[in-house]
């Protein structure tokens, strides 16, 4: 059974600290679905519960591996500028795609749907293998 990491702490809306690292074979660019810890039960029509099913807040990706824990940042997402901006400046910009995050849950001491919160999931969907694998 792979070993199920969790979000430790929030950084911003867009970086995160997980329970997980280079000693459980974390990468660089590990890709992983954030996953409420309080998935939804699923009853059938008695009412008797048949499973759960949870929906992903987001997609993380490691950014900085140690051994014991990962920073986990979002993707990138490019936007074109206003139409106003057009004739100022033709080229797009990328920015980081922030989370809905409880904000009750941002450390800002770094200064750095439902919303992300300590505790959830994170579930590798995609692993990077190193150049020596």
């Amino acid at each position: 059974m792979e070993k199920k990491y969790q979000i430790v702490k929030i950084l911003d809306a867009s970086t995160f600290i997980i329970n997980g690292g280079s000693s459980d074979g974390i990468v660089k660019g590990t890709e992983f679905s954030i996953i409420d810890a309080n998935a939804s039960p699923i009853k059938d029509l008695n009412n008797n519960v048949i499973g759960s099913y949870a929906v992903s807040k987001g997609t993380i990706y490691a950014t900085e591996v140690q051994e014991k824990m990962t920073v986990c940042m979002t993707g990138t997402r490019e936007n074109m500028p206003s139409v106003s901006a057009v004739f100022e400046d033709l080229r797009t910009y990328e920015h980081q795609i922030e989370l809905n995050v409880d904000p009750a849950d941002i450390d800002t001491s770094y200064d750095s749907d439902e919303p992300v919160r300590v505790g959830d999931f994170a579930e590798i969907i995609n692993e990077q293998r190193s150049q020596n694998e």
